[in-house]
Order: C-alpha cells, then structure tokens, then sequence
C-alpha cells in the first residue's frame, strides 16, 4: 500500500529552502554593508579582502575569509606613517630701492641705498640668518671680496635689510648678496653697481 504524503511533509522541504535563503540574504546584507567600513579603516592595520559571494540555490554561499597581507617594508610603513614636514628656508629674496619693494631692481647707483627683502621659515626655531655681501667683479676689488658678513636673529616671516652707501659709496662693478640660515646658503641675488 502507498502511503500518501499529507500537506504538511509536502511543505516541510519548501520551508526549509526559504529559510536557507533567507539565512543566504541576511549574510549578503552584512556583507555588503561592511564593505565601507572596511575600506574606511585606519592604515594601522590592514584590511580584510572579502571573498565574492556566491550564492546558488542549489550550493551552500561561500562566506567572506579574511586573508593575511605581506607586512609591508620600512620604506612602505615610512610612506604609510609619515607626515609632511614644512619646508625650511630662505624665500623669495630680492633688492629694492625702497623699504616695501615697490620698486625691485638689480642695478643700483654707487650712494643709492639698497634695501633687501626676504621671507624665511625656520621650523627649528634657530632664525639665524647671514647676510654676506661680495664684490663678484669691481675695479680695486679681487673677485670674492668680502664687503659685510652679518648675522641676525630673525622672529618675523619677511625681513627688510638696509645697507646705506651715501658716505662710503660703492665702487662701480658686480656684486651679490648671499643668504644664509643656520649656517646654510639659500639663496644668492646678483646685483650691479654702475654710474
């Protein structure tokens, strides 16, 4: 004699299925919604690589692994972890005739006054700046003569510096400005001296 299947055991693998996918969706949810938070993570430590998801009604979903990274180098971990550093050093530096650079020029008379401008940053805190001016080329000079070596304790970001010829005048020829901080040349600004 057959034996007849009742509603109930004709039903009972269909639940079984909608629970399977239901189980199968709510793990694809969780998935999907911690794709952004890993992705958004801190460098510290790496993130997991999530596995697709595979999800078939007649196979069992594949759930995300974890994978393990290479550790990365000195140099990566240095590229990971540093921060910028500011830039130190001497900018910007021109001569002028007057006191707020309206007027930049790079000849000037032998009693013009020369006025010379100029940003600095010094992380370090030292500000020491050296102005060395030089005769490159003059009559009466040898070539790399040492006009002025002057140190200042610089606290502002731009300086002006006033170098007055009206009672000892320059002699007619070229020279340049050297600019040092800490010790360090930065920047040199040729400039002329004629009639």
């Amino acid at each position: 004699m057959a034996k007849k299947k009742t509603a109930e055991e004709g039903a009972k693998p269909k639940i079984e299925q909608n629970v399977i996918i239901a189980i199968i969706s709510a793990i694809t949810t969780v998935a999907v919604a911690m794709i952004p938070f890993l992705m958004n993570r801190a460098n510290s430590e790496p993130a997991p690589t999530l596995a697709p998801l595979v999800v078939t009604t007649t196979s069992a979903a594949t759930l995300p692994t974890e994978t393990v990274s290479a550790v990365p180098s000195e140099t990566e971990a240095a590229a990971l972890t540093s921060t910028p550093v500011p830039q130190i050093g001497i900018f910007n530096g021109f001569l002028a005739a007057d006191i707020e650079g309206l007027l930049p020029k790079s000849s000037f008379k032998p009693d013009e006054a020369i006025y010379l401008l100029f940003e600095i940053n010094d992380p370090t805190g030292k500000n020491v700046v050296r102005v060395v001016w030089s005769v490159v080329e003059a009559k009466g000079f040898k070539a790399g003569a040492v006009l002025s070596d002057t140190p200042y304790i610089i606290n502002e970001k731009k300086y002006v510096i006033f170098s007055d010829h009206g009672v000892n005048p320059w002699a007619v020829g070229k020279y340049q400005v050297d600019l040092y901080l800490n010790n360090t040349l930065f920047q040199t600004i040729p400039f002329d001296i004629a009639r």
